[in-house]
């Protein structure tokens, strides 16, 4: 009877345990014990959850000479990026343009990674034909399109009221940028091939932005260039002057050297490097100079990263760019060039930018390339 006892004890024990069991409410979505989604959730709009985890990844962004909107502007990608990714941080570097950066990035195939930086088209031409100062590396493209950073305005400036055309620079010296930058390049062959006075004019070298502006006001050089951001539509477009091109207006009255369309048709034809143009500027008054309608030369710049980095880098690097346009703007005026439409917009061919930038942009409608 004791025996019968315990067995039925046992058997109403299991039948609770069961009924129990059938009767309890399923997992909710949030429970640890709830099956795993089948699909992956939608991605949000913050750029550090729109690409898939990645092992952390450290970059070096090779930029421009201090002084410079280029030189803020990568800066400030640095900080978007770096703020905004949960496993990709950049390390940017002062460097002296875009001969610098496209040497790091071909002598370091290892650092196909995390090696990047800013450059010109025009530089990129002369890398494209193995020109100087490229001749040296041969015919090469071992780089692809990011995306545009601004439409740059390199303007001929002066103190000297009497000098008022390409013919009264016989006898002055001329500040050129460092060597291997657009504004060494441009400016010589413009005296050499345009204007046929490079033979009676003093040039000196390295003069990065201050360091021109600065050497302009002392009275060391005559004439040098001087950085503006092209705004606008039109021929002559609006302009905001970089930090040392706004520090020489408001402190100096100071005159622009037009550099005309026919005049760079001739060295284009010469140095068979279709990027190079010009650029309009409206005149108007910024600190004490007062100035007319003029041309500069146009420097489209960019930023320019190993063909083979990985895909998963680029696409965190354009998702960034693309949800934080706007925030560009914040650091400089010159930001403003950097909005969502126009992140493709460098006038070179489709298949000149990374594939994955590419196939982001194209995702969001947006045209690639020329």
């Amino acid at each position: 009877m004791k025996r019968l006892s315990v067995i039925i004890l046992l058997a109403i024990t299991v039948l609770s345990l069961v009924l129990a069991a059938c009767s309890s409410p399923a997992p909710s979505a949030s429970s640890p014990a709830a099956a795993k989604p089948t699909t992956a959730p939608a991605a949000t709009s913050t750029a550090s959850t729109s690409t898939t985890q990645h092992a952390p990844v450290t970059m070096r962004l090779y930029s421009h000479p201090s002084g410079g909107m280029a030189y803020v502007i990568n800066f400030a990608l640095s900080d978007i990026v770096n703020k905004n990714s949960k496993w990709l941080k950049i390390n940017p570097l002062e460097s002296t343009g875009t001969l610098e950066n496209i040497k790091a990035i071909m002598e370091n195939p290892d650092k196909k990674d995390v090696y990047f930086g800013a450059a010109t088209t025009m530089g990129i031409d002369q890398l494209a034909a193995g020109l100087a100062p490229f001749d040296k590396l041969g015919p090469a493209k071992p780089v692809k399109w990011l995306t545009i950073m601004a439409n740059i305005s390199s303007t001929i400036v002066t103190l000297d009221p009497n000098i008022k055309t390409p013919a009264d620079l016989a006898g002055k010296k001329f500040g050129l940028d460092t060597m291997g930058s657009s504004d060494q390049f441009v400016e010589e062959w413009l005296m050499e091939y345009a204007w046929k006075v490079k033979d009676k004019v003093k040039i000196t070298y390295g003069n990065a932005a201050d360091i021109a502006a600065d050497r302009l006001m002392d009275g060391t050089i005559d004439v040098t260039w001087q950085g503006a951001m092209a705004l606008g539509d039109g021929e002559y477009k609006d302009w905001a002057p970089m930090p040392s091109f706004e520090r020489l207006l408001s402190a100096k009255k100071a005159y622009f050297l037009d550099v005309t369309p026919a005049d760079m048709t001739i060295v284009r034809n010469q140095t068979k490097i279709d990027s190079l143009a010009v650029v309009g500027i409206k005149g108007k008054t910024v600190g004490k100079t007062d100035t007319v309608n003029a041309h500069g030369i146009l420097n489209c710049l960019g930023w320019v990263i190993p063909n083979d980095m990985d895909s998963a880098i680029v696409t965190e690097l354009i998702t960034i760019i693309y949800d934080h346009a706007a925030d560009f703007a914040s650091y400089h005026v010159g930001g403003k060039a950097i909005t969502q439409a126009s992140l493709g917009s460098i006038p070179v061919a489709r298949d000149s930018y990374h594939p994955a930038v590419i196939k982001f942009l194209e995702s969001k409608g947006l045209k690639v390339g020329k």
